[in-house]
């Protein structure tokens, strides 16, 4: 049993780490098009 977990607990870290970056990666895409579409927001008031 010892075994089994202590070659599961280096594979754990990286799978986590995988996680994170890829909710980093999509924080990011969300804030840059939430941002676009403010842009695009602005310039149509004017317009309008």
């Amino acid at each position: 049993m010892q075994s089994i977990r202590s070659a599961r607990c280096p594979s754990s870290p990286k799978i986590s780490r995988e996680g994170l970056y890829i909710s980093i990666d999509h924080s990011k895409s969300s804030i840059s098009l939430w941002y676009f579409s403010t842009w695009l927001s602005n310039l149509r008031i004017p317009v309008s």
